[in-house]
């Protein structure tokens, strides 16, 4: 009855190593290169916007089943960047757009050139190793302020990862890992498109006179923005009470009107469709003076509130 009753305990013994030994499968890890891809932002977008993407860091294990209960290391050191944390424009131009560097999806820890991103003291592992195949993430933000051009903009970052996967372990203890260092080049790309958009176009008042001769002309501005050396084209309408050759303000819906021009800066050339005012954006907002005058030759009308509407047009 003695020697019954050990042998079961000396099984029992034997067995508990093993299931605790059992809990972990074999990991394999590689290292290759990753990939960020911004997606296509308006020039405005990158002057007044951070936009964001998630990308591949060039870190994957595949058929992972990661004891979490040993410590595990995943750790990726910024060595580099092509145009030094910058997405640059491969046109040459110098253009760039700054962006910094994240580890997690709330984007919570920026990194930049030099530092280490350590998933397991930022808490991030359990989350990564939720699956057997894992591709590991890498997030880029870029900053505000970039008064760039259209184009196509790049970095590659250079990410020097260190790994250690435990694949079989006990409580405390890692019996069995997958281990390796290698240098990922994550290439991060943007593409900006060129935008234009018209700021503001104050009210015109020319005052109140007795005589339609005796109205001075006015010199107004309208404000504009288009992208960073892209060319524009602009014109006002003929308004809603067109009679060749000028617009004419109207005196609500009576027959009366007053006639006169919107002409360019210089006073003489009148600005409509066929003379369209042309230009080049730079990013920021510009200033147009136009000059609107009363035809003074034109017979005398009747008193009154004479109005017209036009649109300014903003071509690109």
């Amino acid at each position: 009855m003695n020697t019954a009753i050990r042998f079961p305990l000396r099984a029992a013994g034997w067995l508990l190593p093993l299931m605790l030994l059992s809990a972990g499968a074999w990991a394999d890890c590689a290292i290759g290169n990753g990939t960020v891809n911004l997606g296509t932002q308006s020039s405005f977008t990158a002057y007044t916007t951070q936009f964001r993407a998630q990308g591949t860091g060039g870190l994957s294990c595949t058929g992972a089943t990661v004891n979490l209960l040993t410590n595990n290391t995943v750790r990726g050191t910024i060595q580099s960047t092509t145009n030094a944390m910058r997405l640059a424009n491969t046109d040459g131009s110098g253009d760039a757009i700054p962006y910094l560097i994240y580890p997690d999806p709330n984007y919570q820890y920026a990194f930049s050139t030099g530092q280490t991103m350590d998933y397991g003291s930022l808490g991030l592992l359990p989350a990564l190793f939720q699956s057997s195949n894992v591709v590991v993430p890498v997030y880029i933000r870029t900053t505000t302020g970039a008064n760039v051009r259209s184009g196509t903009y790049t970095d590659v970052i250079n990410i020097s990862w260190t790994y250690s996967v435990c694949t079989l372990g006990v409580v405390g203890a890692c019996l069995s890992a997958w281990t390796g260092t290698g240098v990922a080049a994550v290439t991060v790309t943007a593409i900006i498109t060129k935008d234009c958009a018209i700021n503001s176009t104050p009210n015109v008042n020319l005052g109140s006179m007795a005589l339609v001769s005796q109205f001075s002309a006015v010199t107004q501005s309208v404000t504009l923005t288009c992208t960073k050396t892209e060319g524009y084209k602009t014109y006002f309408t003929n308004g809603n009470n067109y009679g060749t050759p000028w617009r004419r303000m109207r005196n609500g819906t009576t027959s009366n009107y007053i006639q006169y021009q919107i002409y360019q800066a210089n006073g003489t050339t009148i600005w409509d469709s066929n003379s369209k005012l042309t230009g080049i954006g730079t990013g920021l907002s510009q200033s147009l003076s136009y000059v609107v005058r009363v035809n003074t030759a034109q017979l005398a009308q009747p008193a009154g509130n004479y109005s017209d509407t036009v649109s300014l047009v903003l071509e690109y």
